[in-house]
């Protein structure tokens, strides 16, 4: 969930995403007009996307006052995990 504040905490708006399984945020960045870009670790699938199996990053772009993007508003990497 993703909350933005003014100067005096107010809410100004709040946006929740994610999938019905494990979801882990790694971190948050805004490029300055107003955009956030949120990344970290899925084991779900979010809308319109397939989970490539095991934990997949996922990069999710919100545009100004928390609306998502028309299209590809996420990306979704496979994570493999190499045997040592």
């Amino acid at each position: 969930m993703v909350h933005l504040f003014d100067g005096a905490g107010n809410t100004l708006w709040t946006r929740q995403f994610g999938t019905s399984d494990w979801d882990t945020p790694r971190a948050v960045a805004d490029d300055g007009r107003g955009h956030l870009y949120i990344t970290g670790c899925t084991r779900g699938a979010f809308d319109g996307f397939t989970n490539a199996g095991s934990d997949d990053a996922f990069v999710s772009q919100l545009l100004g006052r928390g609306r998502e993007p028309l299209a590809h508003s996420r990306l979704l990497i496979r994570l493999t995990r190499q045997a040592r």
